[in-house]
């Protein structure tokens, strides 16, 4: 009985995971397929919220660039946690992880090519893979510091 309450707890987080997943990616390319002109609309209205809070000037460039190297390490990260769900190791699926943070990159910048006013960029490509080791690295040192609070916390 308890196994299989385990089991199907087990079974939810996975699918829980995996729909993240799946939504970021999603997130990512909605906005990828948005035209130049919404693109830039978005755009602007953040770096006025942004340039509103901070005490510097933050450029439309600047505030894409942010937003690439933000969707993709949330991508990186959350494919990190995922994985290390299933195989419950810090490095586990290295290569899962740098596969899905490259093939998206470069499905997002192709999906800019066939988009009214944008451009697929291999610059960008570089900039998302970036995101996506930073997301990597965060979710692999958040995991390891959970994990030595579990394990003192058993110990005491």
């Amino acid at each position: 009985m308890i196994t299989d309450i385990r089991i199907k707890k087990d079974y939810i987080i996975s699918a829980i995971l995996l729909i993240l997943n799946i939504a970021v990616i999603a997130f990512i390319f909605a906005h990828s397929m948005s035209p130049a002109v919404e693109s830039s609309q978005e755009s602007t209205e953040v770096m006025g919220f942004l340039n509103y809070i901070f005490p510097f000037e933050l450029s439309q460039h600047a505030v894409r660039k942010i937003a690439h190297f933000v969707e993709f390490s949330a991508l990186g990260f959350m494919t990190s946690v995922t994985v290390y769900y299933f195989t419950k190791r810090y490095f586990g699926g290295t290569f899962l992880k740098l596969f899905v943070s490259v093939f998206t990159a470069v499905i997002d910048e192709a999906i800019q090519l066939n988009v009214e006013g944008r451009s697929g960029q291999i610059t960008d490509v570089l900039l998302d893979f970036s995101g996506c080791i930073f997301g990597i690295f965060l979710a692999t040192i958040i995991v390891f510091i959970v994990n030595k609070i579990r394990n003192r916390k058993k110990k005491v």
